[in-house]
């Protein structure tokens, strides 16, 4: 029920807040007086009509509380403002009974509104609880009448699947007496055989259906059976429609009567001939599939469901060694093959273990004898028809030749790009000289600067700190310059590692600043924040982007009428690529060089070997990269090496090549 001063918390008012309910109850109680004295000029009112109907309509919408109030405002108001003497709050003689018949009144009014909605909102709970019990009672009893139609439908349901079952069923559903004749054919049995039911119940099964040859074994099988309990299940054939010989597998069970005695066996068969003749086919699949696996000179395996070795072809013998046989029963992990590549290590036991195929893993086989094989090694997981992992079936290949003559090869190009980077550094001693030399003599300056600020009465030693920081950066940038110098001077074996591009442009840029500042070239640089690393072999990518770089530098030498600029960008497609250009505003390339700019010996140098551009082809392709030339507008050409990003895995598990700290570059 309302408390006095608000019933928002009971439901029996329709105004949201005690804000808005005596609120309600000052609003109305203004309009009302405001009314009454538009009017009271018009002639005199007996009977303040308007405070009575904003007291009842107070205490209807908002409750007792704030038609209490209310009622207060319009006594207050009828007094100040209607009764003599007027603009007091005091109460004549006269004017007291009229007064007290106007409070009576509005008490009333008010304790009668308000009651009467407390009235209406309890009728109106009532009926809607009365309406919710008949609601639940009528869906209970429909929930009964539904249940019980539904329990005579599956009743009679019941009685037609079961006669239905026999007659729809692919299976063979019959029923023998003790002489072995037909009491019960389905429709399954017809079919097979071309024989109505009616034309054979009462005959003997071995007079229609059953090959001379077997009743024999039919009739001792037969035998067997005894009871409800006995479930005999064998295979024979039966003569079908069309002549030939269907392979039935019957299970068959004995029905007693009340005496316990046999009175009829039921036999359920399943025609298993397709099954029967598929078996005989992977029967000779696999002998074939053995045999094979005996002569190719690749070698085949086969595991089990836990991914324990089960075959392992003779062509194995000679990566394995000669105590292969040993290893069929062993786990996969515990086979003596360790992947090459890092990720396979940790990927390929997750995908066997996940049921995934793989193809051309490259693998190490340990040797009993100390000595070792390379191979790759592909697999396929086996399911069986419901999906059940059976195990995997592979090959592998001896590639151990071709791994050493591919280490060859990589020594050989490795040589001949060192050969080209020191050709390279070669063409740019003089202005590494310069970039040397001008850090050293500001050095040399310097020193010499701050001995004269300590010489000094007093000692200037704010300004002989400022010498020796110069001392320091000057020195710091002549390091550089060094490192990266000596970084590609190294005669190094490529160590692939994660790798930042755009400290590499900047590291390669440290070297070519002079040479660009020497022949009047600008050096415009776009480079992407957030780049995501790359994985290779960081001097060789500084050697490739070297290349590129004098490569546009020489390009622009002849331009006499237009800015010499080169402009290097990196961004990333957002698709796992991370890519670098290099544009210049030289004469650029007609069609046919750019055709075969990245063939080996091809140079449009007069002093050129023709293999700086097919080496960084070579060394971006290592890379599993791409790199592409064009032209560009309106004059010049812009070279685009394309790397694979590493994964954000990758970037966790690698170890970050350590490097020097470099100046940002501006041109």
């Amino acid at each position: 029920m309302e408390r006095l001063g608000g019933a928002g918390a009971t439901g029996e008012t329709i105004l949201p807040s005690a804000f808005h309910r005596y609120g309600l109850a000052v609003a109305s109680v203004f309009a009302a007086l405001l009314l009454t004295a538009l009017l009271e000029r018009l002639g005199p009112i007996p009977v303040p009509f308007f405070l009575l109907a904003a007291v009842a309509t107070t205490a209807w919408l908002a409750g007792l509380g704030p038609g209490l109030l209310a009622i207060t405002l319009s006594a207050l108001g009828f007094d100040y403002f209607f009764m003599h003497p007027l603009g007091s709050l005091r109460i004549g003689r006269d004017s007291l009974a009229y007064f007290g018949t106007f409070l009576a009144s509005a008490l009333a009014t008010g304790l009668l509104s308000s009651r009467r909605r407390k009235v209406e909102l309890s009728l109106r709970r009532m009926q809607d609880e009365l309406e919710a019990r008949v609601r639940e009672r009528t869906a209970a009893l429909e929930t009964t009448n539904h249940a019980l139609r539904t329990e005579i439908a599956e009743r009679q349901a019941e009685q037609k699947f079961f006669s239905a079952i026999l007659n729809n069923t692919d299976a063979l559903v019959i029923a023998l007496d003790g002489e072995e004749c037909f009491l019960r054919f389905n429709q399954a049995a017809e079919r097979l055989t071309g024989l109505k039911a009616a034309d054979v119940l009462g005959r003997c099964e071995y007079d229609l259906v059953i090959p001379p040859h077997e009743a024999a074994m039919v009739k001792a099988r037969m035998r067997e059976v005894t009871g409800p309990s006995d479930l005999i299940v064998g295979t024979n054939h039966w003569l079908a429609h069309d002549g030939s010989l269907r392979l039935i597998r019957w299970t068959n069970t004995g029905v007693t009567n009340e005496l316990g005695r046999l009175q009829y066996v039921v036999s359920i068969g399943l025609d298993i001939t397709e099954q029967w003749q598929a078996e005989l086919a992977r029967r000779e699949s696999d002998a074939r599939f053995r045999d094979i696996a005996e002569i190719v000179s690749d070698w085949i395996w086969e595991t089990g469901p836990d991914l324990s070795l089960r075959f392992l072809s003779p062509g194995a013998r000679g990566v394995f060694g000669q105590d292969c046989d040993g290893l069929i029963g062993s786990a996969w992990e515990a086979l003596p093959l360790t992947a090459l590549d890092t990720r396979d290590s940790a990927s390929l036991p997750q995908r066997m273990h996940g049921h995934q195929p793989f193809r051309n893993v490259l693998m190490r086989v340990h040797r009993g004898d100390g000595t070792h094989r390379d191979v790759k090694v592909s697999g396929k997981p086996i399911f069986d028809e419901d999906g059940q992992f059976l195990g995997y079936r592979g090959a592998g290949s001896d590639v151990t030749a071709e791994i050493d003559a591919r280490n060859e090869a990589s020594a050989l190009l490795a040589a001949l790009t060192r050969a080209s980077r020191l050709t390279t550094m070669g063409e740019l001693a003089a202005s590494i000289a310069h970039e040397i030399n001008q850090p050293l003599t500001a050095v040399v300056t310097n020193a010499n600067a701050c001995l004269r600020w300590l010489a000094r009465e007093p000692v200037e030693l704010d300004e002989a700190r400022q010498a020796v920081r110069r001392i320091v950066r000057d020195g710091s940038r002549a390091g550089e310059v060094i490192a990266s110098i000596r970084a590609l001077m190294k005669k190094t074996t490529p160590e692939p590692t994660c790798v930042q591009m755009n400290q590499v442009i900047h590291e390669v840029l440290l070297l070519a600043e002079s040479e660009c500042r020497r022949s009047g070239i600008r050096t415009g640089l776009d480079l992407a924040r957030d780049l995501p690393p790359v994985r290779g072999d960081r001097i060789q990518l500084q050697q490739c982007l070297l290349n590129l770089i004098m490569n546009g530098l020489e390009a622009m030498i002849s331009v006499p009428d237009r800015p010499r600029e080169l402009d290097i960008r990196s961004w990333s497609d957002g698709a796992g690529t991370v890519l670098v250009s290099v544009k210049d505003t030289g004469p650029g390339l007609d069609p046919a060089t750019r055709e075969r700019l990245f063939d080996p010996f091809f140079t449009t140098k007069a002093s050129g070997m023709g293999m700086g551009l097919s080496i960084c082809r070579s060394i971006v392709e290592a890379h599993g990269g791409l790199l592409s030339v064009a032209q560009a507008s309106p004059q010049g050409a812009v070279f685009q090496l394309a790397l694979p990003a590493m994964a954000q895995a990758e970037v966790a598990a690698a170890a970050v090549s350590p490097h020097p700290s470099h100046p940002a570059w501006s041109g």
